[in-house]
């Protein structure tokens, strides 16, 4: 039970300002509707975890299959997950489907040597799939490295950390000091 008096109390305007909208779209849609949340900071940091890895994913399936058309129209993945939503929008049995393909894809991915023109297709379908069984929950639709970015940005943020005086800092070392002696 959350109560003010309390101090387990947040607005959506709070917690907003502190992780991403994605991220608190994950964590929401990882509790069936008429199940009670269990709402903490410690589990929207690990729906933050989860969904970065949802996106590095997708970035790096996009690089091993670039070039490369989809096999196939949509496709058994997204069957399943349409399947799910229809039975009483299960969006946690959806979340469990995206996630054994994820590990499939990473599998096909982390395979050594080429990639053939087929599994290269398997990969573009794949991330064809993910964006559209996401269209409806709102999940995974931004472009990888903006959403990345996006994640860091509010991590860091939590943590207190100003971007840009890290790159101020960064820059300013990569310069190096003319004065300092070479050792």
């Amino acid at each position: 039970k959350m109560s003010k008096s309390l101090g387990n109390f947040f607005t959506i305007r709070e917690v907003l300002a502190r992780f991403d909208a994605e991220v608190m779209r994950l964590f929401l849609l990882g509790t069936h509707y008429r199940n009670p949340i269990n709402y903490s900071d410690a589990i929207l940091q690990e729906a933050e975890r989860r969904l970065r890895y949802l996106y590095k994913t997708l970035d790096r399936v996009h690089r091993v299959a670039e070039g490369a058309s989809p096999a196939g129209e949509g496709g058994a993945l997204v069957e399943e997950a349409h399947r799910a939503l229809d039975d009483d929008f299960n969006a946690p049995q959806v979340l469990a489907v995206l996630a054994e393909a994820f590990t499939a894809a990473n599998a096909l991915a982390d395979r050594k040597g080429r990639k053939t023109p087929e599994e290269k297709a398997k990969l573009a379908a794949f991330a064809r799939d993910v964006r559209e069984i996401g269209t409806p929950l709102g999940l995974l639709q931004r472009p990888a490295a903006a959403a990345l970015s996006a994640l860091r940005a509010k991590a860091a943020a939590r943590r207190g950390i100003d971007p840009a005086e890290v790159e101020g800092r960064i820059a300013e070392r990569g310069e190096g000091h003319p004065e300092d002696p070479i050792l």
